[in-house]
């Protein structure tokens, strides 16, 4: 373990030219991605289009995403949301509302 303020590694251990890893694979003629897109061009047509409409969120779009998804999660509706914390926001207010069945009720003494 080396003293705060002191560089790691140690001079003797360093080389006297440093060439990063990426550097070094270049070097080599290697060639790192570094992203490999996880979509093509159905998807860029589908977000281009979506943007042209000027309804990029809550269009049909989103509506069909959402049949499409409760279909295949095997439910009878599903609704999107634009991030994880206003999922959980949905959640607790499902599992609150009175008109739920399943709720959740305060803690009886």
């Amino acid at each position: 373990m080396t003293e705060p303020g002191r560089p790691w590694p140690p001079r003797s251990a360093r080389s006297s030219r440093s060439i990063s890893p990426v550097a070094s694979a270049r070097a080599r003629g290697a060639r790192l991605p570094l992203h490999v897109p996880s979509y093509g061009a159905d998807e860029v047509n589908e977000a281009v289009d979506c943007l042209l409409s000027t309804r990029v969120t809550m269009g049909d779009k989103v509506r069909a995403f959402e049949a499409l998804w409760a279909e295949y999660l095997g439910v009878r509706e599903a609704v999107m949301v634009n991030s994880g914390s206003s999922a959980n926001l949905v959640a607790a207010a499902v599992l609150v509302n009175p008109a739920f069945p399943g709720r959740s009720r305060p803690a009886t003494r």
